[in-house]
């Protein structure tokens, strides 16, 4: 497939890019990013995200929990002569930063357990949808550099609030920056940032 002037080959137990993938995309698109910049992609799945950065000169980082997406991602890289480290591990767990841009499209639908395999833990994102929120909050207050950015994507079937809420204790801002109207549920692009800036 081809999306965003990447060739992406996929993989069956990997999350293809969808709806959710290009509205991160393109908030992602609206940011300054370029050269000398550090960027990390969480849950990178085929590698769109931080293909996308790597090819506007930043350096890139990419975790997946799932073996399968870990190894797509560099094949994807390599694919299209692109330089991205791939690294299989859970959220933010093997990076230090900092970093000026952290993505994540991550598992958002509020089911957990209802299938088998690798390829479910890109959609079951547990109570709430945000069953990772936590984690993932704490990781980005630990790596997101001076200025830095970070772009989530949230849908309304999902606790927002309490996305924000989360936020909040861990002294970041989340705001909506970008949104996507689908026939059972609205998409959300949330910008984070250190909200003592």
């Amino acid at each position: 497939m081809r999306l965003a002037g990447l060739e992406l080959e996929q993989h069956a137990e990997v999350y293809p890019p969808a709806e959710d993938s290009e509205l991160l995309l393109a908030a992602l698109d609206l940011l300054d990013i370029g050269p000398g910049d550090a960027a990390c992609d969480v849950g990178t799945g085929s590698g769109l995200l931080g293909l996308r950065m790597a090819a506007r000169g930043a350096r890139v980082v990419a975790i997946d929990i799932n073996p399968h997406a870990a190894r797509l991602a560099r094949a994807n890289a390599a694919r299209n002569r692109l330089g991205m480290a791939v690294v299989q591990g859970s959220l933010l767990a093997p990076v230090r930063g900092p970093f000026d841009v952290v993505t994540f499209n991550p598992p958002y639908l509020p089911v957990q357990g209802e299938t088998r395999g690798e390829l479910p833990q890109a959609w079951e994102g547990g109570a709430g949808g945000i069953g990772w929120a936590r984690l993932f909050l704490a990781g980005l207050q630990r790596v997101l550099g001076a200025g830095g950015r970070g772009l989530v994507l949230l849908s309304s079937l999902g606790d927002q609030e309490a996305f924000v809420a989360l936020a909040l204790e861990r002294g970041l801002m989340a705001v909506p920056v970008a949104q996507r109207k689908l026939a059972w549920e609205e998409l959300q692009v949330w910008r984070i940032t250190r909200s003592n800036l």
